[in-house]
């Protein structure tokens, strides 16, 4: 499978919504994900999803990073040929319906 480097969201809540792109996206790709969230994703770990540390300045964020400091991807990351970037506007989520939707259709999912 080829590697992709997913860029996450930083809020727990979008963390939770963003589960199910990762999902999908975990069905043909070896899925790198940039999170400061780990926690959320220990069952897609578990599939082989690889979290690595996005450094953040938000204060809630950077604590539970550094928490679970030892709980992110620690090898060495491959050579992406292409990154995802997980996000989505007011306008999107006005137009799709909804957070989710807004997200899969800003990553194609």
């Amino acid at each position: 499978m080829m590697p992709l480097l997913v860029r996450g969201m930083h809020g727990l809540g979008d963390n939770l919504h963003q589960r199910a792109v990762i999902r999908q996206l975990m069905r043909g790709h070896e899925v790198y994900l940039e999170s400061s969230w780990v926690a959320p994703y220990h069952d897609l770990i578990a599939d082989g999803l690889k979290v690595i540390h996005k450094a953040t300045v938000l204060r809630t964020q950077a604590k539970n990073a550094s928490r679970e400091a030892g709980r992110f991807h620690r090898g060495g990351l491959p050579r992406f040929r292409r990154a995802v970037q997980v996000s989505y506007s007011p306008d999107q989520v006005r137009s799709q319906g909804s957070v989710l939707a807004a997200m899969c259709r800003v990553t194609g999912t």
